[in-house]
């Protein structure tokens, strides 16, 4: 039998139908981006929850401004800042409302007991947490904790003892 020219030949067919296919989704991963970058910025920061800081206050410790990208936001971060800087904040949550609203829903913690260390007082709340520094007309009206030394008190930290008395904190958390 006679062998065909063509034959000899092959088609090429569809080689380059996966490159289009990447390429077609680069492109959209792209649009997607840019759209995300260009179109979702902070232009409202809306606060509830707080009585004691004023919402410019809980904003400015938040480290959010006006033209922020929604999605680069950290909200981790931002709660961090909000927990440390506001000793008086027990909880943060931070919630985005699309197109420009970044929601920040704040929990205050209230003083149940007073520490009388070195002569200051100082306010606990409910997990032991140091709320503020004082004298004595601070602890009126609040239940005294006797027994335990605070090692190194600072405003908006946790209340830190000796080892001997973490069994007296653990029963004073419990409580």
């Amino acid at each position: 039998m006679a062998r065909r020219r063509g034959s000899a030949r092959r088609r090429r067919r569809g080689g380059s139908g996966f490159l289009y296919k990447l390429l077609s989704a680069l492109l959209i991963f792209a649009a997607l981006l840019v759209g995300c970058v260009v179109f979702f910025r902070v232009n409202t920061v809306v606060v509830s929850g707080n009585s004691r800081y004023a919402e410019a206050e809980v904003i400015q410790s938040s480290g959010v401004e006006q033209g922020d990208n929604l999605f680069a936001l950290n909200k981790y971060q931002i709660s961090r800042q909000i927990y440390t800087q506001l000793p008086y904040v027990d909880e943060v949550s931070i919630h985005r409302k699309l197109p420009d609203t970044l929601l920040i829903q704040v929990t205050e913690s209230y003083p149940v007991a007073a520490l009388c260390a070195g002569g200051e007082y100082w306010l606990l709340d409910a997990r032991c947490k140091l709320l503020e520094r004082g004298d004595a007309s601070l602890a009126q009206g609040k239940a005294e904790v006797l027994g335990l030394t605070p090692l190194a008190p600072a405003v908006g930290t946790p209340l830190a003892v000796d080892q001997s008395q973490q069994d007296k904190l653990a029963s004073l958390k419990s409580l």
